[in-house]
């Protein structure tokens, strides 16, 4: 991609390793994506989420525009949605049931198309099938003019790999008991994602998200507490959780 032509704006949003920017590139809109801290780790990170990108196609799947380093700093460019993201939008918007769902179909799409897709693994040189998104949660699904889906930020992407238990990562209100225990895992800790923020679009009081948290985390922690013991913790987080749902449903239809 040719720098020259690339305009860089605003922060529109930050991550933990990376920013993001408003930016046009030859007169067309885009997202920008850019280092915070050029160390070696984030390099390295920060690559492998471009190489791994350029592969994928899907309709619920951010799409990979571009990339550049000649200016001295490592940029990617990828398609920008001005609604922003799903946890936004929750927020800010009475949504109903009909759009709700068709949100999840999305998301399900993307997430099955990532679960079944090949990609090239530098590392032993070879294609494997399967890709975890491993940090799936409303932050990270953008939402389109039309309230469409589209699946973002592959920085903790990877393919499965069936010999080693793979490195703990993801946001704690959304990752899988196995992750937490440093258990082996496979692609069902992104369907474990999943419906955490099915449950959390399933709430029937405005800011969603919110109205769950402490609860997920008491459960985790129960869960982390019982590990050598069985699995019979969190029932009292659980029914908190239940019952965090009920009240108004304003504008739902």
């Amino acid at each position: 991609m040719d720098a020259a032509r690339l305009e860089v704006g605003a922060v529109i949003g930050v991550g933990s390793y990376a920013e993001v920017r408003r930016g046009a590139y030859r007169g067309t809109p885009v997202a920008v994506k850019t280092l915070k801290a050029a160390d070696a780790r984030a390099l390295q990170r920060f690559r492998a989420e471009i190489l791994l990108m350029k592969d994928l196609r899907h309709p619920n799947i951010v799409m990979l525009l571009g990339a550049s380093w000649s200016t001295g700093r490592l940029m990617m460019v990828v398609e920008l949605f001005e609604r922003g993201n799903l946890a936004d939008v929750l927020d800010a918007a009475q949504l109903t049931w009909r759009q709700k769902f068709s949100m999840l179909e999305d998301i399900a799409r993307g997430m099955a198309y990532l679960h079944s897709a090949r990609y090239y693994d530098e590392a032993t040189q070879t294609y494997q099938t399967c890709i975890i998104h491993r940090d799936l949660k409303p932050q990270n699904m953008l939402v389109t003019a039309t309230l469409g889906i589209k699946i973002t930020d592959f920085g903790e992407a990877r393919v499965v790999d069936n010999d080693y238990t793979m490195t703990q990562v993801g946001t704690l209100l959304y990752i899988a008991p196995e992750i937490v225990r440093g258990d082996k895992y496979d692609e069902k800790c992104d369907v474990y994602s999943f419906a955490v923020v099915l449950l959390g679009m399933l709430q029937l009081r405005e800011h969603v998200f919110d109205l769950f948290v402490a609860a997920l985390r008491e459960l985790r922690e129960e869960d982390v507490s019982n590990s050598g013991g069985g699995s019979g913790g969190g029932g009292s987080a659980v029914r908190r959780l239940s019952r965090s749902g009920r009240g108004s449903d304003k504008g739902q239809a």
